[in-house]
């Protein structure tokens, strides 16, 4: 009685990626997509269910969730999309060209974006004392303190 399953881990680029093995014959989707943290996913259908592979590690689990499955979640169930809002940067940040960054970050007293730890998809702590993400575009490298940038909340 599934009406959607989701997976975490085992649909990257690996010799022994389980669940990319188990969705490939079905005729999956397996690729990766220009963001960071969150690149590996996939999606299939299984006996009549949608499936969404999200990667493994945890923040980009998370991330992958917040980003492509809550919106039409929160629609179904009847609620409001989260709130996207553009605000200052408290601070400078640097991103890698050519994947868009979701940097965790917090709203400060004084509407502006506070990024919360590193890049790195293995921050779980960052993850949770964010309350929302910062959207640094992929053709961007760098941006000072002040600059505005889009933000969701988580």
């Amino acid at each position: 009685g599934a009406e959607l399953i989701l997976t975490s881990g085992g649909i990257s680029q690996g010799a022994y990626e389980v669940v990319r093995e188990l969705l490939e014959p079905l005729g999956a989707w397996v690729g990766s997509v220009a963001m960071q943290p969150g690149g590996p996913q996939a999606t299939a259908v299984y006996r009549g269910v949608p499936v969404i592979g999200f990667p493994g590690n945890p923040v980009s689990a998370q991330l992958s969730f917040a980003l492509f499955v809550a919106p039409t979640l929160r629609a179904v169930a009847g609620l409001p999309p989260a709130r996207a809002e553009r605000m200052p940067l408290a601070e400078p940040v640097r991103s890698i060209p050519g994947r868009r960054q979701y940097l965790r970050g917090r709203r400060t007293d004084d509407g502006r974006a506070l990024p919360v730890g590193g890049p790195g998809s293995h921050l779980v702590a960052a993850l949770a004392a964010s309350d929302l993400l910062i959207v640094v575009p992929g053709a961007v490298e760098a941006l000072d303190a002040g600059e505005p940038v889009d933000t969701v909340d988580l």
